[in-house]
């Protein structure tokens, strides 16, 4: 059952950690059909869920512009791996933009 505290949990885990839905459903006890059978009977949830994966995609690619931009020279191959490893992930997370989980 759907309650404030546990739709919060699972949300500022995928936020404060920048992981997947799945990863963050796993972090709380959750499981995939309990979050889909949640967007569809809870509009508001489904709403703060897409906001939430918007805020989250926006704050991984703040987080590669960063690496990108403020690595000092002696860690350029460190930052080009984590800049790479980061991309991925992201582009895994959101394979369409709208269309997540």
């Amino acid at each position: 059952m759907l309650t404030p505290a546990l739709a919060d949990k699972f949300i500022s885990v995928m936020l404060n950690e920048l992981i997947s839905a799945r990863a963050a459903m796993k972090k709380v006890g959750l499981v995939p059909s309990q979050v889909h059978r949640w967007k569809k009977m809870y509009p508001e949830f489904e709403s703060h869920y897409r906001e939430a994966l918007a805020l989250r995609t926006e704050m991984q690619e703040d987080e590669i512009i960063e690496t990108a931009d403020y690595s000092p020279p002696e860690i350029a191959a460190k930052a080009r791996v984590q800049m790479r490893a980061r991309i991925w992930s992201l582009a895994r997370m959101t394979p369409k933009r709208g269309d997540w989980l």
